[in-house]
């Protein structure tokens, strides 16, 4: 099982009250204004739109915010 799918499960498990009211789930990242931008900093916007994207394929309404 690739490491997004465990996620995606566990979230549903967790959030299925919101899910199943049809609630849209909000996945957010953001950069800070701390430092030098370099490629570690897209670790969490890989991370987050993977999960968001997963999400999505499982029919789970979803919104990708980056700030």
């Amino acid at each position: 099982m690739f490491w997004v799918d465990t996620l995606v499960h566990d979230i549903r498990e967790q959030l299925k009250e919101r899910i199943n009211a049809g609630k849209t789930l909000v996945v957010r990242d953001e950069k800070t204004a701390s430092g030098r931008v370099h490629v570690g900093s897209m670790r969490g916007v890989a991370i987050h739109g993977a999960v968001a994207d997963a999400l999505a394929h499982e029919d789970v309404a979803t919104k990708f915010l980056y700030e």
